[in-house]
């Protein structure tokens, strides 16, 4: 794309120069011979231009064509800045608050951060039939747990619709922090099914960015 860009440019520039000198020199010979002030005579006037009209389309498309390109790279590169500000929102504001969680919850369960689930389903129904004792083991849990986990998805949350919305590049997001992301969501898969109540005014389940991405992700790895 960069050498396309200078390029264009140079072709621009080129053919801008040509477009100016050919004004200069059919000016002179204008401008030398008398012009009558009547509509023949202005027609006559701008007819000796038309010789330069597919140069000037020609300089325009040019320059047209430089002025899309660089629009196109500065999109490219707000992506590109905004994929490493998420990834540093991640790294930095998201793990400090997962690396507390988990030493406060693995002593108290017994599953959490070892059972292996089935991912296709993301309900209360699904974690329970897959283990009974969940259940009872969130509802011994303190509210502080609770509290700082749902903090976690919130954010979480905020991360994934970034990157399911566009907002960053996915591709680029996925190798810089895919596999730590999908890796973590397994570990908080039955708080992701529990809060995914329906909710009345939307109509629409909680944390559907985390759900599709990792479903999205969780495939590539």
């Amino acid at each position: 794309m960069k050498t396309i860009k200078i390029l264009v440019l140079v072709l621009a520039v080129v053919f801008s120069i040509i477009l100016v000198f050919g004004m200069a020199i059919i000016s002179f010979k204008v401008f030398q011979l008398p012009i009558l002030l009547t509509p023949e005579g202005f027609r006559h006037f701008l007819s000796s231009y038309s010789v330069l009209k597919e140069l000037f389309t020609i300089a325009i498309g040019l320059l047209t064509a430089y002025f899309i390109i660089f629009q196109i790279e500065n999109f490219s590169l707000s992506i590109k800045t905004k994929t490493f500000e998420q990834s540093k929102f991640f790294y930095i504001e998201i793990q400090p608050l997962i690396h507390d969680i988990y030493k406060l919850i693995k002593p108290r369960s017994e599953y959490l951060l070892s059972q292996t689930w089935n991912y296709s389903e993301f309900t209360d129904q699904s974690v329970n039939e897959q283990n009974p004792k969940w259940e009872i083991e969130y509802e011994n849990m303190p509210q502080e747990i609770k509290d700082r986990v749902i903090r976690i998805l919130n954010n979480l949350e905020y991360l994934s619709s970034n990157v399911i919305n566009g907002s960053i590049d996915q591709q680029m997001a996925y190798d810089l922090f895919g596999r730590p992301l999908v890796s973590q969501l397994r570990i908080f898969y039955p708080f992701i099914s529990g809060y995914r109540t329906r909710e009345m005014k939307t109509n629409e389940y909680r944390y559907n960015s985390i759900v599709t991405l990792f479903k999205k992700w969780n495939d590539k790895m």
